[in-house]
């Protein structure tokens, strides 16, 4: 596995060149400065080690430091000229556990380590936010659709298109 020399999410600390360097604060509305995201380029290959959850609709993953929860898709859930030159989706036992462990119902608490490519969507125009996937002005008034990932409506600004499962934990929350 090929892994980015850029930045690696670690749950409270970022790892750069092989040094840890903390990164404290909680998220809020907008990204914090010290959201690992906002530091990669559409397409790049990222390591992201967060809390995973599931909804009825998408499987995310949620880094420690970012307000903003990242959707996970499997490469077969692309059409072709998403996919681009992915390699497979490593399908061991890794991510066989991980697949158990979201579709169990119990309240446990999954962190995981994922490989993949990060998609990010165009930024938001100014003076526009994004209200479940519509581009909405200072009036509340609809005047586009944001072209982020997810369904039913493509709220999240960050895909993560999964090439491999390297670790995986529950723990009773």
């Amino acid at each position: 596995m090929v892994m980015s020399r850029r930045a690696v999410a670690i749950t409270g600390v970022l790892m750069v060149s092989g040094s840890l360097i903390p990164v404290a604060g909680a998220a809020q509305q907008q990204e914090l400065d010290s959201c690992i995201l906002k530091t990669y380029r559409s397409g790049d290959k990222v390591n992201l080690i967060g809390s995973m959850s599931v909804n009825p609709h998408n499987l995310l993953i949620t880094v420690s430091g970012c307000s903003s929860a990242v959707l996970v898709e499997y490469p077969s859930t692309l059409n072709t000229s998403e996919q681009g030159a992915l390699s497979p989706l490593e399908e061991d036992n890794n991510l066989k556990e991980m697949n158990t462990l979201l579709s169990d119902r119990s309240n446990k608490h999954i962190t995981a380590n994922l490989f993949g490519r990060l998609d990010i969507a165009p930024t938001i125009p100014e003076g526009t936010k994004n209200v479940l996937g519509f581009l909405v002005d200072g009036s509340g008034k609809r005047v586009g659709r944001y072209e982020g990932f997810g369904h039913p409506l493509p709220t999240y600004a960050y895909r993560l298109v999964l090439q491999s499962v390297s670790s995986i934990n529950a723990s009773q929350r």
